[in-house]
């Protein structure tokens, strides 16, 4: 361990030690050497941590911290809650200048934030405040971090989401705002854009925001597509409208049978833009087949008089856009062609419709 974590002489050889991680990581040898091994990566992850705080009191070694956090990235794949005793580190981290030290820091927040307890959750202080300075100031990359640590957080720690409807709200009422006379520079709306489709991520995931963020799901599609179809946006802009379009449709699938979002999807399907739908829509059918091999229903609607189970929801959708899909296997795009055809097999491995066949 010293050979590896020797930072002095060659900073860290993280490839190497990614490589002895997944390989110590695997069934067989963890099973042998579990507590070995977590008793090497826990002080691994000390080791790294001590160092990390020699680098930030350090001007010089700023180069040297994002690769020290990506380290305990790799360390801490074993087991996220040995990143218990290190949370406030991670936090002091996620406050720097440099975006690349934010962005690792805060990836690593969000999985540690999903294993650690409650308790080490509720005493970070001011974490609420530093995220969601972030997701209204930050690039792409750091938002959609903050975001998820948000979540995860409100989720375990508080159960209260009102601060994220609050983001949201604030996110849509200036996005509705500047629809029809843009005034600000490009880059704050399409970062509102993005900003409010990752918040599309984790709707309905939570009893609490099931109640009311679905119904919010569907106002910020209908937003998106305005955007997107909108004669004051530029190409950057409309790109920032259609991959948030994705993120809400990945979140909510039931959107696929929303009549505006149907005809946004044709009307895409001689564009250069379709291969984002294509995408989103296999990664649907997959998000599906794994939930009915668990045997498991589910309810995207909180109403319990619209509860759909998996197998309804699949007919529906591939009934609905089977065409679509045909046509666009047969678009001189190769890209285009290989997304089709990965639609087309994830429905034959379903199985319980002929994709060759439209109806």
């Amino acid at each position: 361990m010293a050979t590896i974590l020797d930072v002095n002489t060659h900073l860290l050889r993280v490839d190497c030690v990614k490589l002895f991680v997944q390989k110590a990581l695997s069934d067989f040898v963890i099973d042998i050497y579990h507590d070995k091994i977590v008793i090497f990566l826990n002080g691994a992850i000390d080791k790294v941590i001590d160092r990390l705080l020699e680098a930030g009191a350090n001007k010089d070694e700023d180069a040297n911290i994002p690769l020290l956090l990506n380290a305990v990235a790799v360390f801490s794949q074993a087991n996220p809650r040995l990143m218990e005793p290190h949370l406030c580190v991670l936090k002091h981290f996620a406050e720097a200048k440099d975006h690349r030290i934010v962005e690792t820091a805060l990836s690593l927040l969000a999985q540690s934030f999903q294993q650690v307890s409650v308790s080490s959750l509720k005493s970070l202080d001011g974490i609420i405040e530093l995220l969601s300075r972030i997701v209204l100031t930050g690039n792409e990359s750091s938002v959609k971090s903050a975001i998820d640590c948000l979540y995860i957080y409100c989720s375990r720690a508080t159960g209260n989401f009102e601060l994220i409807l609050r983001l949201w709200s604030k996110f849509s009422k200036y996005l509705k705002g500047q629809l029809k006379e843009p005034n600000s520079p490009v880059s704050f709306y399409s970062r509102a854009l993005f900003s409010l489709g990752c918040l599309c991520r984790h709707s309905g995931q939570t009893e609490k925001s099931a109640t009311t963020i679905p119904g919010h799901v569907l106002s910020a599609a209908h937003l998106f597509s305005q955007w997107f179809k909108g004669e004051v946006a530029d190409e950057s802009t409309r790109m920032y409208a259609l991959h948030s379009i994705a993120m809400a449709i990945e979140s909510f699938p039931l959107l696929l049978l929303d009549s505006i979002m149907y005809e946004l999807i044709l009307g895409l399907s001689k564009t250069e833009h379709v291969e984002i739908i294509l995408k989103c829509v296999h990664e649907v059918l997959k998000l599906f087949m794994e939930k009915s091999n668990q045997g498991s229903s589910i309810a995207f609607d909180p109403s319990a008089a619209n509860r759909h189970t998996v197998e309804p929801v699949i007919a529906e959708i591939i009934q609905k856009y089977l065409q679509f899909v045909l046509e666009c296997a047969i678009i001189d795009n190769m890209s285009c062609q290989f997304n089709a055809l990965r639609i087309m097999f994830q429905l034959l491995l379903i199985g319980n419709t002929n994709p060759f066949t439209v109806h």
